[in-house]
């Protein structure tokens, strides 16, 4: 929840501040809202993050699913999470 959050700020802010190993393949999926599919992708939102702070450079994908903070609920995002982890089984 968004008020957990606020709880953690240290915690994430610590976790911000240190920059993610070049060794650990990596993958970004972001809900990017429901009602601003024609904004720029820049200025999209799930109303808790933006896709601006949420995106990860380098990450080996990016997908962005048209939903609010829930996305771990949409088909597309399973499906998604499923590829990455076949991909990532060796």
């Amino acid at each position: 929840a968004a008020s957990d959050v606020y709880k953690r700020q240290y915690l994430i802010r610590s976790m911000q501040a240190e920059p993610i190993s070049p060794t650990v393949p990596f993958h970004s999926i972001i809900g990017t809202g429901k009602f601003s599919v024609k904004k720029p992708l820049i200025e999209r939102t799930d109303l808790i993050v933006s896709y601006q702070s949420a995106h990860l450079k380098d990450a080996q994908s990016e997908l962005t699913v048209p939903a609010w903070h829930n996305l771990h609920k949409y088909d597309e995002t399973i499906t998604e999470v499923g590829e990455i982890l076949k991909k990532h089984n060796k």
